[in-house]
């Protein structure tokens, strides 16, 4: 599957990245704070041949206050077969 992450704007944030075997992924990218307490907006869409895409909301994320900060997002989806 093709994974990327949307900001409340529509554009892409990272990816598209490819999923591994066992449809785990992993999105790096950096944001520039934008002094908001929460981001919110944010979508993750996962495409594959064969199969709906899916729309998964993302959010609120608290907005790292420093740029040496990671935040670590963990998702489960499964798609389903095209008909």
């Amino acid at each position: 599957a093709q994974v990327e992450l949307i900001n409340e704007d529509g554009r892409s944030l990272a990816g598209p990245v490819a999923t591994n075997s066992e449809g785990e992924f992993q999105i790096n990218f950096t944001t520039v704070p934008a002094g908001r307490d929460h981001l919110t907006g944010w979508q993750l869409v996962l495409k594959a041949e064969g199969f709906e895409p899916q729309t998964i909301p993302v959010g609120p994320v608290r907005e790292p206050q420093r740029g040496d900060v990671t935040v670590h997002l963990v998702f489960h989806a499964a798609l389903r077969k095209a008909r």
